[in-house]
């Protein structure tokens, strides 16, 4: 193994998108370490096979049936120490799902936030070539980095965005400080055209109605007072109040929501996409987005109906894709 084929994997971990993607993207580079590789999710505590490289192709649905306390035996035992990779002892039990006999076994716990949510784990097979464990421990590293960084990114994410209101008001705030105190009285046989008022780059865009002998006539002062003159770019439109700021409450659930989305599809990546193709999504997981309805209303019940609607909308989101006829409404 190069260095370069590592910095390669390392930089198709950097650039994953997903949970999902950092785990399909660690368990392609897992390979310039070991031959054979798997892994095992962490969830509720159980711990559930999730997709495996190096094996038969037969072995693959028997990994994903394959589950067990979290706590039990060797696998339980490098969830809880914390010591990063760790060597299988001889005599100790590994996870079996029907894959040949390993020389060496090594696993290594994923965590965010302190958290395992994941274990990767290794076999060297007959062969003595390409098994490098260190490798291992590196790209390790970096799933967790790259996890940790997309969960405080997400985190921040509402902090960081003005909500549509501010927009607004900082766009209409803009225009209004451009524009004359009082257009003066004009000829309107010699008049030239009005200029509208430039918005800088990072302002928000507002639309600006440039007058015009065609389009906007002109009203001089006193001929009748009974017809409000159009609004023009010498005289902005008079904005709406603007409404009032999204309740900090409802940004923290609908992140809380995403999150149980996201966790969802996650440890269900198959289902969901087989549930989007055949349009049964909703009888596939419907176990899941019950229980991630409990999860939710234990922490946002005082949002009532409201609370449920949020959620929902994340589950269309995340696990439909948009299409809200995948997933109705719970009764």
């Amino acid at each position: 193994m190069s260095f370069d084929t590592l910095a390669q994997k390392v930089g198709a971990l950097a650039g994953a998108g997903t949970p999902s993607e950092v785990f399909h993207k660690l368990l392609d580079a897992s390979r310039v370490g070991s031959s054979r590789c798997a892994i095992f999710l962490v969830r509720q505590g159980k711990v559930k096979g999730w997709g495996c490289v190096g094996y038969e192709p037969s072995l693959s649905p028997r990994l994903k049936e394959w589950s067990d306390d979290a706590r039990n035996g060797w696998v339980g035992e490098v969830l809880e120490s914390g010591q990063g990779l760790v060597t299988k002892p001889d005599g100790v039990a590994a996870p079996d799902f029907g894959q040949p006999p390993a020389g060496e076994t090594v696993a290594l716990a994923v965590r965010v936030g302190g958290r395992a949510v994941a274990l990767l784990l290794a076999e060297r097979g007959q062969e003595s070539t390409g098994w490098n464990p260190a490798t291992l421990s590196i790209l390790g590293q970096f799933a967790e980095l790259k996890l940790d960084l997309d969960l405080a990114r997400r985190k921040l994410r509402p902090a960081q965005q003005p909500s549509p209101a501010a927009n607004q008001a900082t766009a209409n705030q803009a225009a209004a400080a451009q524009a004359p105190a009082a257009p003066a009285p004009v000829n309107e046989a010699t008049a030239a055209p009005a200029t509208a008022p430039t918005v800088e780059a990072d302002t928000p865009a507002v639309e600006v109605i440039q007058p015009s002998a065609e389009t906007t006539p002109r009203v001089s002062a006193g001929t009748n007072p009974g017809i409000r003159p159009e609004p023009s770019a010498m005289a902005p439109v008079e904005s709406k109040p603007a409404e009032a700021e999204e309740n900090p409450d409802q940004v923290s659930a609908k992140r809380y929501a995403k999150l149980i989305a996201t966790d969802i599809r996650l440890y269900n990546e198959e289902s969901v996409m087989l549930g989007r193709q055949n349009g049964d999504l909703a009888k596939r997981i419907g176990d899941h987005l019950n229980r991630g309805r409990e999860t939710f209303m234990r922490r946002y019940s005082h949002l009532g109906p409201g609370g449920l609607e949020i959620l929902h909308s994340a589950f269309v989101q995340v696990l439909a894709a948009g299409n809200a006829e995948l997933l109705p409404p719970a009764e």
